[in-house]
């Protein structure tokens, strides 16, 4: 049995004897004994009872409870479950299913209509040889229907696109509603949900023609990458999300566009054709250095086998002044990336990290998919070890240690130092390190299976119970049995670091009439966090997120901002939380807020035309519950003490007078 290993909790932890444990282990109160810190394996927690296998398709609170919930699909590609997540059962259970007459290739939850409420954009294709159709089902959900008041597993609007695409949301004219993006023709389009119809709009009509931007025509005709890395983040620290496209030349040659938002117009300006000349993986994104700007990551992955795969961090350059959160200066329109970092083969100090795998993995070894089309290999971003630095997790095949259809775990832990995979936690230069960790090895039973036939698909990260700790599902096959099954990885952090977690939503308000509470559906692509803290020895740190930047090729993004805040003894100094704002709207388009505590739970609503709301939920740690309680107990002491000195001095006191009296 092989160890994880974890170097920032320094303990290694078998998760052949940790698979006794659930949730509810590490929920316990002050003075009650806890497992170790370490990785702790919990099953399915029930999203294993699906007859045809279960996948693991997007995320979402469907439910309003500020749990996540997740979407599934079976093996079959035509069966898709909600399940809903219950924090007093620590299990998942199904709120509907839906089955649709083509393979499903993407789910994108949004609230697409505008009304507040959790909608799903089915994607399916026809891939005909002749004439492909991709169809873009849109299932509305309301207040008054438990799922989505589906009629014969009809979508309530339907939209066929000529050849096979995979679509993005994002909202590019500012209006807080979610478009569509996509390839028509050869053409990029965008889907408008305008009441009860679908308006289409070419791509040109939201490109800004402004000093410092390129012109159109360099990139109009070149289609999107299969896959694509298309995303919507801000790169230049104003809080208004820019746009990243991944496209391709006549050549076949993958090009890294990047678009900033113009302040003049709030159209798109093109600073950048960047062209990549090996194969690479989908493009993610995370702060890699802890310096409040998101960094570029990907992998290349050579066609000829005896060249090694490496991972490429390319660092966000633009200038940030750490004291400024969300600054709406005179930021200039140029790319945040330097020239010689695209196709670097080598470190460039500050500028490109370039790192391969270690001796132990052969050079034929590469990222892993099952499904390279609709599902194809990342390096997703996440802090596991909440301390500010991003950490990656990805899946591989080696092929002199794995058959070819299966793959093994590696989660790359960021410590702060040299990004390297070297254990001996050499550090200089403040420059992030790496290290590696040994394949997770899964234990225990999944679907009546033996483990140890079982083998990696696909992993994300995912907040169990939401307790603030980011933990791991992992989609595994078994050899003997091929139906997918799904594994949760519990985290269990024992640490002083802080987080801080953000939902923002699209504006949408609801009646005062209603009886519910503040809809949680109406998440808002791209809404952009950036808060400033201090360290412990007092230094000021700019720490950013940004909300599900990708949609498309299922990210499995979470349906909120994660942020691991470090060690600090303060409260949060400055949250400011930024959106794309219209163009020629007087509307605001950042709102600050200070102070604001750490490890809370933050819902934002940027209402239109009115001040924006803040809802502050606090999750205590047992430490802080232990500090409270601590702190009144010495209250109730020292009150005892008190009385017992002021009925001592009374008593005194009596006794003087009846001495006086006397004589």
């Amino acid at each position: 049995m092989k160890f994880l290993t974890l170097a920032f909790l320094g303990i290694c932890v078998s998760l052949s004897l940790c698979s006794q444990y659930s949730i509810s282990s590490f929920e316990g109160p002050p003075f009650t004994v806890k497992p170790p810190a370490g990785m702790y394996e919990l099953g399915a927690l029930g999203l294993n009872t699906l007859e045809n296998g279960a996948q693991i398709m997007a995320y979402g609170d469907f439910d309003n409870d500020k749990y996540t919930d997740i979407v599934t699909v079976d093996d079959s590609l035509r069966t898709l479950t909600i399940m809903l997540y219950s924090h007093e059962k620590f299990a998942f259970s199904a709120l509907g299913s839906l089955t649709l007459e083509e393979n499903i290739a993407a789910i994108i939850p949004g609230d697409f209509n505008y009304d507040g409420n959790l909608d799903l954009l089915i994607v399916t294709q026809s891939p005909s040889t002749t004439d492909p159709v991709t169809n873009l089902n849109f299932f509305f959900r309301s207040k008054t229907e438990p799922f989505f008041g589906l009629e014969g597993n009809k979508p309530d609007m339907k939209e066929s696109v000529k050849g096979l695409t995979q679509p993005f949301v994002f909202d590019v004219d500012g209006d807080r509603n979610l478009d569509i993006m996509f390839i028509e023709d050869g053409v990029r389009k965008f889907l408008f949900v305008q009441g009860a119809e679908l308006q289409k709009k070419d791509f040109n009509d939201f490109v800004s023609t402004g000093t410092g931007c390129k012109s159109f025509s360099e990139v109009s005709a070149q289609p999107f990458a299969t896959p694509h890395s298309n995303a919507f983040i801000d790169f230049n620290g104003d809080c208004a999300a820019d746009l990243f496209i991944t496209s391709v030349d006549e050549n076949n040659q993958v090009n890294f566009e990047i678009w900033l938002r113009n302040p003049e117009d709030s159209k798109f300006c093109l600073v950048e054709v960047a062209k990549i000349t090996s194969p690479i993986s989908v493009v993610s994104f995370g702060d890699i250095n802890n310096d409040g700007r998101l960094d570029l990551i990907y992998s290349t992955q050579p066609a000829d086998l005896n060249k090694a795969m490496s991972i490429n961090v390319l660092y966000n350059t633009f200038a940030k002044d750490p004291s400024s959160p969300c600054s709406l200066g005179n930021n200039p329109l140029v790319s945040p990336f330097k020239p010689e970092a695209y196709n670097s083969e080598e470190t460039k100090q500050g500028i490109v990290q370039v790192v391969s795998l270690p001796s132990s993995y052969s050079t034929g070894t590469r990222l892993y998919s099952p499904d390279p089309v609709n599902k194809p290999s990342k390096i997703r971003t996440g802090d596991i070890n909440i301390d500010g630095f991003s950490d990656l997790i990805f899946v591989v095949n080696d092929p002199q240690k794995h058959e070819s259809l299966y793959g093994s775990i590696i989660l790359l832990v960021n410590q702060g130092g040299v990004l390297t995979f070297d254990r001996a936690g050499i550090s200089q230069d403040d420059q992030p390190y790496f290290q590696i960790n040994d394949d997770i090895t899964l234990s225990g039973s999944v679907a009546n299976a033996d483990i140890s036939t079982l083998h990696a698909q696909y992993a994300s990260f995912y907040d169990f119970d939401e307790l603030g700790h980011l933990g791991i599902w992992v989609v595994v096959q078994d050899k003997n049995f091929p139906a997918s099954s799904l594994v949760g990885i519990f985290n269990f952090v024992s640490t002083e670091n802080f987080i801080l977690k953000t939902l923002g939503l699209n504006g949408y308000k609801i009646a005062d009439s209603d009886d519910i509470k503040l809809s949680l559906g109406g998440v808002y692509y791209g809404s952009s966090v950036e808060c400033k803290v201090s360290d412990i020895d007092g230094n000021s740190l700019l720490a950013k997120g940004s909300q599900m930047p990708h949609s498309a090729y299922t990210p499995l993004d979470l349906p909120y901002i994660f942020i691991g805040l470090g060690r600090t003894n303060n409260y949060v100094e400055n949250f400011v939380m930024g959106i794309t704002r219209k163009n020629g709207d007087n509307d605001i388009q950042q709102q600050l807020w200070t102070p604001i505590i750490p490890n809370s739970q933050l819902i934002v609503n940027p209402v239109r035309n009115a001040a924006w709301s803040l809802d502050v939920y606090v999750n205590p740690t047992s430490e802080t519950i232990l500090i409270v309680f601590t702190t009144l107990v010495i209250l109730v002491v020292l009150g005892a003490f008190i009385i017992y000195l002021h009925a001592k001095e009374k008593e005194d006191d009596e006794k003087r007078r009846e001495k006086i009296v006397i004589m």
